[in-house]
């Protein structure tokens, strides 16, 4: 895709065969000003780290919804998760993601502790 970025100014040097140069200069200098805009802008959003899926999950904080017969409900970005904890954990105690495992999560008792 940010290849075809870096063609439009050259697909647009069609312009100085179409128009007169009053006309084609200027419209050749915004296709190449906005090409290297939008170039510069993918690249910069694909350096940011991801923002969905497990890489998100992990290092984030949740609340502990209930804890029943070593299951454990957390509610982490208004969604509710399964976890697993080697640490007692009861309903209200904030908890640390650290690994994600299909659809469970391996948490651990934060530092904060309790709510």
């Amino acid at each position: 895709m940010c290849h075809l970025i870096l063609v439009l100014p050259l697909l647009a040097l069609i312009a100085f065969w179409v128009w007169p140069v009053s006309i084609a200069a200027p419209f050749y200098a915004v296709v190449l000003i906005a090409s290297g805009a939008m170039y510069y802008f993918l690249m910069r959003a694909m350096r940011l780290p991801a923002q969905t899926g497990a890489e998100d999950l992990l290092q984030s904080t949740g609340k502990v919804i209930d804890s029943k017969q070593g299951v454990v409900h957390i509610q982490m970005h208004s969604e509710i998760w399964n976890a697993r904890s080697h640490d007692e954990l009861c309903p209200g105690d904030t908890v640390r993601v650290i690994g994600v495992n299909g659809l469970s999560l391996d948490v651990e008792k934060s530092a904060a502790g309790r709510h």
